[in-house]
């Protein structure tokens, strides 16, 4: 995996949260899961039309994101995108990129940092988006390397938090969502044990 440095230290008290708060979502259209077999994004969803982006986008942004997703380079378009730090346009790069299974793709299409600030993000507020989330928190608790050197100072800050998180959604829910956030708790624990 690619390795980067991670933005900002989260600490063990407090729950890691972006360097500015995320601004309120915005509806995100249902993403489709599309990944080819050779493992970068399908020709059908980098042809079709990209989700509606939030109103503040700016333009050159989006086409600047846009050609990173288009090209395959899905670690450059999210690295732009969390490093905005608007949850609308971080959402909508999430539905732009076809939907969290891309992740399932072999090499992972983006690098452990980037999965690690991704998961940070995504979890920081779990009030609005519940199920394009958790996709994606799914995908990326699935593809994560708890013993990744440059994540080592992160990972369990991160781990507890989401895990955190998650239980709040599984124990107040029910149904799928409910189900889901369960699985994803139980992805959690296991990640966190593996660095004991």
């Amino acid at each position: 995996g690619k390795s980067q440095p991670v933005a900002a230290a989260p600490t063990a008290i407090s729950p890691p949260a972006p360097a500015v708060a995320p601004r309120p979502p915005q509806p995100a259209p249902a993403a489709s899961a599309v990944s080819s077999s050779t493992g970068s994004v399908s020709a059908a969803a980098a042809a079709a039309a990209p989700p509606p982006s939030p109103a503040a986008v700016d333009p050159a942004l989006q086409a600047l994101v846009l050609g990173h997703l288009r090209s395959g380079d899905l670690d450059g378009a999210f690295s732009r995108v969390l490093e905005r730090q608007e949850l609308p346009l971080v959402l909508w790069a999430c539905s732009a990129a076809g939907g969290a299974a891309v992740l399932a793709a072999e090499p992972c299409p983006l690098g452990q940092a980037t999965l690690l600030s991704l998961l940070t993000f995504l979890s920081y507020d779990l009030s609005a988006d519940v199920d394009l989330k958790l996709g994606w928190i799914d995908a990326i608790l699935k593809r994560l390397d708890v013993r990744e050197p440059g994540l080592a100072p992160h990972i369990r800050g991160v781990l507890d938090s989401v895990k955190a998180a998650l239980a709040v959604i599984a124990r107040g829910g029910s149904g799928a969502t409910a189900a889901k956030a369960k699985q994803a708790v139980h992805q959690a624990i296991g990640l966190i044990a593996m660095l004991s």
